[in-house]
């Protein structure tokens, strides 16, 4: 009996280590392991080709051209690769379905033209709340710092495009014979607009489990470890910071990471003279030893209603860290932490309850000890699982 085939485009794949590049390289394992082949369609900054990483597992890479962290830059990049990528040579044996994980948007683009270049049906796998976050444009230049600038010629003319754009994506969700999300809340939103069925299939921690330390330094030890970008608007996290200094709080806030706004907090921490440092990425190999530093982890989104239907994958890491989580947000990933026993929420953007928060702790440290939640991870988390019922969706949409 033949395998099936699976065509999956995404925009970062192994040996990537970001986590969209994670998640699907464990996917597309298990999935190989369940039985089908995978064909990967990624982008990469170095040199394009098909690579063979495995039995019943191929790469075909996608140069990128365009470099850069604004918008358009990105989106100009997107472009070129979503254009090369159609002279891409699938060989003789057409997939039986197509997989596109998204963001970047002009991934479903692509994937729902193969789809019916092919004839095969179409799967949407979903990171985000897309298009949804679209409405959210004009507060993209949102840093937390300066005043959003008004461009009215620009809004005459973005608005109709971004309008067009949101059609486009609901379009292709609607046509799609299965949906994929990460998180539960999200899954249950777009319910009552598409036809096709809808599984959730979430992140999954990528640290090993260590233990907490609270007893052998003075300071409150805050760390941040992620995209410096403009869902996550750390500058709520640079206020609340130095008001906790301010209050007579000694703690440290340590951000780990890169993004869109590093540069702009940058300038923020040192004109608040915030108890701040920054560190660039790491590799994930280090990523366990920047949590052993730490008492307490740091998850934040900003007040976007979209954003209260995304759980972030840090706070999986979070999670299986044992630490004490710090979170300034709404929606499931507040529901978790709630259900968990995990630590502690504020609204978000709110630097005020944030700062508070961390007086508190740093003054009475015994609230760091959290209850162990090892089995929420493992009944929401495990890999298998999760595979496993990707798998059986798959499977059940070849079948019809």
């Amino acid at each position: 009996m033949s395998r099936p085939k699976v065509l999956l485009l995404t925009q970062h794949f192994f040996p990537e280590e970001n986590v969209p590049a994670i998640r699907w390289y464990w996917l597309a394992n298990g999935l190989v392991q369940r039985g089908f082949d995978v064909e990967v369609l990624t982008a990469t900054w170095g040199k394009g080709g098909k690579e063979l990483l495995q039995p019943h597992l191929v790469v075909n890479r996608v140069p990128g051209a365009v470099a850069g962290k604004s918008v358009f830059s990105r989106l100009l990049n997107e472009l070129v690769v979503a254009t090369r990528s159609l002279t891409v040579n699938f060989g003789k044996t057409r997939p039986d379905l197509i997989i596109a994980t998204g963001p970047p948007l002009t991934t479903l683009v692509l994937a729902d033209l193969l789809s019916r270049r092919y004839r095969r049906p179409l799967v949407c796998d979903l990171r985000d709340a897309w298009p949804e976050l679209l409405d959210q444009w004009q507060q993209w230049g949102d840093d937390g710092i300066r005043p959003v600038k008004k461009h009215r010629l620009r809004n005459i003319v973005l608005s109709p495009v971004i309008g067009v754009l949101k059609q486009l994506l609901l379009a292709i969700q609607r046509r799609s014979k299965l949906m994929v999300t990460t998180s539960e809340y999200y899954a249950e939103a777009i319910k009552t607009r598409v036809s096709g069925e809808i599984i959730w299939i979430r992140n999954t921690p990528e640290i090993a489990v260590t233990k907490p330390t609270v007893d052998d330094h003075n300071k409150l030890r805050i760390l941040y470890l992620g995209n410096i970008g403009r869902a996550q608007k750390l500058a709520t996290a640079i206020r609340a910071a130095a008001l906790a200094a301010k209050a007579g709080a000694n703690i440290e806030l340590r951000i780990v990471g890169d993004g869109a706004q590093l540069s702009v907090v940058r300038t923020l921490a040192k004109r608040l003279k915030a108890p701040v440092e920054f560190y660039g990425r790491v590799p994930r190999a280090e990523v366990a030893q920047q949590y052993q530093w730490a008492d307490t982890i740091l998850v934040m989104l900003r007040n976007w209603q979209p954003l209260e239907t995304t759980v972030p994958s840090k706070l999986y890491d979070a999670l299986a860290s044992g630490k004490y989580i710090c979170a300034s947000l709404a929606g499931e990933s507040a529901e978790i932490i709630s259900r968990t026993g995990a630590g502690d929420v504020v609204a978000p953007e709110d630097a005020e309850g944030l700062a508070a928060l961390w007086v508190e702790l740093a003054n009475n440290r015994d609230r760091l000890l959290r209850r162990d939640n090892n089995e929420w991870l493992l009944e929401n988390t495990n890999k298998d699982k999760l595979a496993n019922e990707y798998a059986d969706a798959l499977s059940n949409l070849l079948k019809n």
